[in-house]
């Protein structure tokens, strides 16, 4: 799948040793992301039941250019009764900047709406992350709710934002950019 420069595929074995790194890196995570404590080998079980492309997660590399990896992207349908997916996308500290967050959330939107049987799509994030809530303008999406500290970052309660958009919204959107 492609929009502007980016595009997401599955990620590959040999590739998982990247995303354990990244998950514990700092840099990589930025201010609004919380490290993940599973091990490489824990990562790896996990990938050997599903290459993390089933309906309960869903993993994929960013790639820049058809080259560069610039980050990664996942979803996972989080209601068992309703058709409800949501999402995220961290990018390489090298990538950000750039302009290329409503494109690589544009790849994204369109990925799972070609993969998924989504009606709904969200993202959360804590309400101090302006560069994502703009993202979500770009795009359409609109805040649902503010949960009060309902995430934890570095070791703090913060509040957060949920936003969405509508399959039937996003793919019209996409008709009418046409």
């Amino acid at each position: 799948m492609m929009t502007a420069e980016v595009r997401l595929r599955p990620f590959r074995q040999e590739e998982l040793h990247l995303y354990a790194q990244w998950m514990k890196d700092p840099l990589v995570l930025g201010p609004f992301v919380q490290p993940e404590h599973l091990t490489l080998e824990e990562l790896e079980d996990d990938f050997a039941k599903d290459g993390w492309q089933s309906r309960r997660l869903r993993r994929w590399l960013l790639v820049f250019e058809d080259q560069e990896i610039m980050g990664f992207a996942h979803c996972w349908e989080f209601d068992p009764y309703e058709k409800h997916v949501e999402f995220g996308r961290i990018q390489l500290p090298a990538f950000r900047g750039r302009g290329l967050g409503t494109p690589v959330a544009q790849a994204l939107l369109d990925v799972i709406c070609a993969e998924t049987e989504a009606h709904r799509i969200q993202s959360m994030t804590a309400c101090g992350n302006i560069p994502v809530q703009r993202i979500w303008q770009n795009l359409g999406l609109t805040v649902d709710a503010r949960l009060k500290e309902y995430m934890t970052l570095h070791g703090e309660y913060v509040d957060c934002f949920v936003a969405s958009i509508l399959r039937r919204e996003w793919l019209q959107q996409r008709v009418s950019a046409v």
